[in-house]
């Protein structure tokens, strides 16, 4: 179904919009307003899925904006922005948890400002967050929508460069230290992605993985002709997106950016734009071997929990740790099963903190 709006497209621009009227704003009562039109705003993806699943369009077929850009004479494709059954859940929760946090950071960051002002360290005010929070924000809502390899692109160099300088300015603890690891091991995560998606468009002389249909989302399917290279592109951009996930044996920034990240930012970074990216990866490495996705499945749930009870538990099993040890990996945290978690008093008074896994 194409709407008759863009209203995709809006729902990332307007809160970048909001952002930058807010950022030379001092008056709390005006930013205040502002927070809460953003939370508005980050809402109407939600609307649109909604009313997706309520005309029945989402059952078995796509929401298509409008607005198409058509690059193909650069060899770049087509830059739209759509949604279909496999993204619609994933912007469901970005939709919900950025629109709350949004209203939730309003008191949080004053405190959190206030707090850093007393201790004599200069920080950017309430406005500069609620631009890179909106920015954060609203390019991982691209990373769901996107339907080429240069807008996803895009999009998620704007959710990594946002999600650095809102740890870097307002974290905790050596926050430039963990911030400047997180944006390393990020970005080196983005240029074995990069390489793999441009070594594909130079193949293809598009970088589209979804096409657009009568008005629907298509997949472009299996790329057979390209030969060998297909496993070699979906090994690439898989790793990419494995270091940018912190699947266990590269997940080694996720416990210290999390700790020391603030808290709102702290909620985004692991539970959603990971999942964000696992859409992304079904639909990117579907394009040059879908063989990969599904041989990697089972793999890929082996890593997730080895990365609980190998990684997790001994670096971080004392009672100040818990925040890295509940974010060290939020793959494994999100397998199936309970955790019980019961304080033990060591010899020398310390709280350990033992994590014992159930079916």
């Amino acid at each position: 179904m194409m709407l008759q709006a863009p209203l995709l497209w809006v729902s990332i621009v307007l809160p970048i919009a909001i952002g930058i009227i807010a950022w030379p704003i001092r008056s709390k009562a005006g930013l205040h307003a502002l927070f809460y039109l953003s939370s508005a705003s980050l809402l109407i993806p939600l609307v649109v899925v909604l009313y997706g699943y309520a005309s029945g369009v989402l059952e078995g077929s796509s929401v298509v904006d409008p607005l198409i850009i058509n690059v193909t004479k650069y060899s770049i494709g087509t830059i739209a922005l759509g949604i279909d059954g496999l993204s619609a859940p994933v912007i469901i929760g970005l939709s919900v948890v950025t629109a709350f946090v949004a209203i939730y950071s309003i008191k949080y960051m004053e405190t959190r400002i206030d707090e850093m002002q007393r201790h004599g360290e200069r920080v950017p005010g309430l406005g500069t967050y609620l631009l890179l929070y909106n920015i954060f924000a609203a390019t991982m809502l691209g990373l769901a929508y996107s339907t080429n390899l240069v807008e996803f692109y895009v999009f998620l160099e704007g959710s990594l460069i946002s999600s650095f300088l809102l740890i870097a300015f307002y974290g905790y603890g050596d926050r430039r230290r963990i911030a400047l690891l997180y944006f390393v091991w990020t970005h080196l995560g983005a240029v074995v992605f990069l390489t793999g998606m441009l070594y594909l468009g130079l193949l293809l002389h598009s970088f589209d993985y979804l096409v657009i249909a009568e008005g629907q989302l298509r997949s472009i399917g299996s790329v057979e002709y390209i030969g060998a290279a297909a496993t070699l592109i979906a090994a690439l951009m898989l790793f990419g997106l494995f270091v940018k996930m912190a699947i266990f044996g590269v997940h080694m920034w996720l416990p210290y950016a999390h700790a020391e990240a603030p808290t709102p930012i702290s909620a985004l970074l692991s539970p959603h734009r990971p999942r964000g990216l696992r859409h992304s990866q079904v639909h990117d490495t579907a394009v040059p071997d879908p063989d990969v996705e599904l041989e990697a499945a089972p793999a890929g749930a082996s890593l997730h929990y080895y990365s609980l009870r190998g990684a997790g538990r001994p670096k971080a099993n004392r009672l100040q740790e818990v925040p890295r040890l509940l974010k060290h990996q939020p793959d494994g945290l999100h397998a199936p099963g309970t955790f019980n978690v019961k304080p033990v008093r060591d010899n020398r008074g310390h709280v350990n903190l033992p994590v014992t896994r159930h079916r």
